[in-house]
């Protein structure tokens, strides 16, 4: 569920001495003593070439604007608009592609959750249910074909906010799946994931091409707008 290097970016020590509290459900934390721990990891629904190799670069380009966000965070200052143009440089459109491959790929393996598939023991949100499943499938076999082609998407939409903190504890994790259908149609037609990586968060939108919803506007998509992303509050 979260990147491992977000993880270490985040929390630096990791270990008996210092462990990680991990909540999934009110109640008793589990306790997390290394970033490589299987409990924060998503079920394995990409095969090991594919998470392994075919997503590298993915993984490469989103370390690479998660550790400047986080250097924003730490700092005095929070500009509400952040130069991705100015980071990447002469490769800005590849970089940026790739990050948003990288959140496809976190919203594709929280689509194929056991729980969303109705596989599962209960589902993560009122709004995922098990007769929807061909709909949410539908939506994620189209997401690996944009993996393994490396190709960005015009329905995929990134927001950005500052995470507040709670106390002086940081927090990371991720929302619950929260999906909208054309019931007419039978089709998916809004999925969203919020992640909290410690000084900041991101949401994660999937919005049907030909349907409009609110938070598309000054959401940052590489194929609109690659150059700057704007911080939000949600």
């Amino acid at each position: 569920m979260i990147k491992e290097s977000d993880i270490k970016t985040i929390f630096e020590i990791i270990n008996q001495e210092n462990p990680l509290r991990f909540y999934q459900k009110p109640g008793r934390p589990k306790f997390v003593q290394g970033s490589k721990s299987d409990i924060l990891k998503w079920p394995k629904s990409l095969c090991i070439k594919c998470n392994s190799t075919l997503t590298q670069p993915f993984d490469r380009s989103w370390s690479i604007m998660s550790a400047h966000l986080q250097k924003l965070c730490a700092g005095s200052g929070h500009p509400t608009r952040v130069s991705m143009a100015r980071l990447f440089q002469g490769q800005y459109r590849k970089h940026t592609v790739n990050c948003q491959l990288y959140w496809i790929k976190h919203l594709g393996c929280a689509m194929n959750h056991p729980d969303v598939l109705g596989r599962g023991d209960e589902h993560r949100d009122d709004s995922v249910k098990p007769e929807n499943s061909n709909a949410i499938q539908e939506v994620s076999n189209s997401f690996a074909n944009s993996l393994i082609h490396s190709l960005g998407r015009k329905d995929v939409y990134l927001r950005f906010a500052y995470a507040n903190k709670i106390g002086t504890h940081k927090n990371v994790g991720s929302s619950n799946l929260g999906c909208v259908y054309d019931k007419t149609n039978r089709k998916l037609i809004v999925a969203s994931i919020i992640q909290y990586l410690g000084g900041f968060a991101v949401n994660v939108l999937y919005i049907r091409e030909g349907y409009y919803n609110p938070a598309m506007k000054g959401a940052w998509n590489p194929l609109e707008s690659a150059q700057d992303i704007t911080f939000h509050t949600f």
